[in-house]
């Protein structure tokens, strides 16, 4: 929305003509005078105050400049710029420079327009502005003096429910369905698993199992000469190979656990969604400000989900993916084998952390630390597995997420989403198993019974924290064996000897 409010200024004061007008005056030298004349006549009838700037819309204001002295004076060029609030000598984002190259003769004045938009992506958050004016006198002596710098608010103005936010609605009311759809299928499926197991299965002859144990002798040979031309695997079409290899990937995925076909179809829809712009990923991240004071409360889940996919990030990307599914999958077949309930209480006790830390740290996105809680617990369920890494190196499970951290931290200079993975994942270990089992400590983490009863379990049995040591063989086991454990056949003699 633009607007524009003059407001004129005679020597070092200036008369406002406008009670929704404010200006700032700085005296330059002692032969002019400059003063910032802030286009915001629209921002009270908004009801927002005039240190509040709105984001994403023109932002219009005019420097008066006076020219007192006896020579002339050249106005080469305006600036402006964010500043971090706390240090203005941090520039957060640069604004073009307009270049005017306009001489003001003495006794007379110029007024100079500059305007700039705000990003929508710094809604929410103050910014120091500052504008600067460039200048020179008849001597060639330039100067470079700040009209204002103070610190602003961008803000976002609220229209109502847009088709973003409705959209966004919708698509947490789809996948609240899907996963209650879901979940009566897998409710279904168990009970059909039970109820077919209790039947006893009436034994039906089916004939010889094995082909090479068939007697062909009392066929005749025109017939054996027919069933040996014909061939073993007929021909298929281009078409049919195309459905099989469609139903090859479709079965891998529907072969996938609950859990992480979801979290990796959710990861993948969202981020490509945000990536071709029918999602705006300012919508999807986590903003404390608008999930506490706006209640966009799905930006928790979104912000799980979407990574801003580009071509530094691609990578980046591709590598989680990978991690979320390789341990995720391990985890749900491994220590959460049959304990389905169990793995969704894990997965969400890691979300919530993860939301803490984001809220609390102002941090945007928690792909990265979600992926590597989960990791980290794998790693500690399986410390003395050998994994690899890049160029062949190998070594121990333990001691893999620390190896990320610090591959990131040289790389990139971040390693701060990876650390707070770490802690996460450190937590629920700590908490879930080391403090019960190891300190004889309650158990502080256990399964909520909604869960158990959304999520039966599908076997009996509890698997504890670690692996028990194999016992040693003792020496009567080791008599006439060797080092490598094969047989000592003792000393050995040259024939002929």
């Amino acid at each position: 929305m633009l607007s524009r409010q003059v407001l004129r200024a005679r020597g070092d004061a200036g008369r406002v003509m406008s009670r929704a007008s404010w200006c700032v005056f700085a005296r330059f030298s002692n032969y002019c005078c400059c003063r910032l004349i802030e286009d915001t006549l629209c921002l009270p009838a908004n009801g927002l105050a005039l240190s509040e700037l709105p984001a994403g819309n023109i932002i219009e204001f005019l420097v008066g400049f006076t020219n007192k002295g006896e020579n002339d004076f050249v106005l080469e060029s305006l600036d402006a710029s964010f500043r971090y609030a706390m240090d203005f000598n941090f520039y957060i984002q640069n604004f073009s420079t307009f270049t005017f190259n306009k001489v003001v003769k003495p006794k007379h004045e110029a007024t100079l327009a500059y305007s700039f938009i705000p990003s929508e992506s710094f809604a929410g958050r103050p910014f120091g502005l500052n504008v600067n004016l460039n200048y020179k006198d008849t001597n060639g002596v330039s100067y470079n003096e700040a009209v204002f710098n103070e610190t602003v608010q961008i803000i976002e103005i609220d229209d109502g429910l847009d088709g973003e936010t409705i959209f966004l609605y919708v698509f947490l009311a789809a996948c609240v369905i899907l996963t209650l759809v879901g979940g009566q299928q897998l409710l279904s499926s168990l009970g059909r698993k039970s109820r077919s197991s209790t039947t006893r299965k009436v034994p039906v002859e089916m004939g010889t199992s094995n082909p090479n144990n068939v007697d062909y002798d009392w066929l005749p040979k025109e017939t054996l000469n027919r069933i040996n031309k014909s061939p073993r695997t007929p021909k298929q079409s281009p078409r049919q190979r195309k459905t099989k290899r469609t139903i090859d990937v479709r079965d891998w995925f529907n072969s996938l656990p609950i859990f992480t076909r979801y979290w990796l179809l959710c990861t993948a829809v969202l981020t490509l969604l945000g990536r071709f712009g029918f999602l705006s990923p300012l919508s999807l991240v986590l903003w404390p400000d608008r999930f506490l004071h706006n209640f966009e409360i799905w930006r928790a889940v979104t912000s799980v989900f979407y990574y801003p996919l580009n071509q530094s990030t691609g990578f980046h990307f591709l590598i989680n993916c990978y991690f979320l599914y390789n341990y995720s999958l391990r985890l749900e077949r491994g220590e959460y084998d049959g304990k389905p309930a169990d793995y969704c209480f894990l997965l969400l006790f890691n979300w919530i952390c993860c939301v803490i830390i984001g809220l609390l740290g102002d941090f945007s996105l928690l792909m990265d630390p979600m992926v590597l809680s989960v990791l980290y617990v794998w790693c500690q369920l399986n410390k003395d597995a050998i994994v690899n890494f890049w160029f062949g190196t190998q070594f121990k499970a333990m001691y893999l997420p620390w190896v990320l951290f610090g591959f990131n931290l040289i790389i990139s200079g971040g390693g701060m989403m990876e650390l707070f993975g770490i802690l996460v994942g450190h937590l629920y270990v700590f908490l879930k198993f080391k403090y019960p089992q190891e300190l004889g400590g309650p158990e502080l983490l256990n399964t909520p019974r909604l869960l158990e009863s959304y999520f039966p379990p599908q076997r009996s049995g509890i698997r504890s924290f670690g692996n028990v040591p194999a016992p040693r063989p003792t020496g009567e086991q080791n008599q006439g064996r060797n080092i490598f454990g094969g047989h000592n056949w003792g000393r050995g003699h040259v024939l002929g000897q």
